[in-house]
């Protein structure tokens, strides 16, 4: 049986994406134009003063807290699919895109349906005693609320 565990907001790791990545995203974002956002990678929608970051974000991934809250993209500049294409490119320059569950889905859009919705599709969110919760596996990279 799984076992909660508390867990402190506050310890997430936070940072700031650069001023120069951004630029490079805007960049990249019109260059990709047209092409599938499962298609992206590091050469076709690159972010070359982003090394730096990307390696901090990774050990922190790997070796740290094992989550990191991005900050800094205004998300109401991009559309729909834009935001998708630079979630997706982000996650290339960080990691090795994977699956995420049984379906094979590689990038799943999170939003709430109401009760038991989500219950239908991917298992109960509560325990034993009625608590809601959510688990993943750890190094997993989400977009969290895209919402300006």
């Amino acid at each position: 049986m799984a076992r909660m565990v508390a867990f402190n907001c506050s310890a997430v790791s936070s940072r700031r994406v650069p001023s120069a990545v951004l630029e490079e995203i805007d960049l990249a974002v019109h260059k990709v134009k047209g092409i599938d956002w499962k298609e992206l990678n590091q050469k076709n929608f690159p972010l070359p003063s982003g090394k730096p970051f990307f390696d901090d974000v990774r050990e922190e991934l790997e070796n740290g807290s094992g989550m990191v809250k991005m900050r800094g993209l205004d998300v109401s500049r991009y559309n729909h699919e834009q935001l998708r294409s630079i979630w997706y490119a982000l996650g290339s320059h960080i990691g090795t895109p994977m699956f995420q569950n049984y379906r094979g889905e590689v990038l799943r859009e999170i939003k709430d349906e109401g009760k038991g919705v989500g219950a239908k599709l991917y298992g109960e969110t509560v325990d034993a005693e009625g608590r809601q919760f959510l688990s993943s596996g750890a190094r997993t990279l989400s977009p969290g609320q895209l919402k300006p």
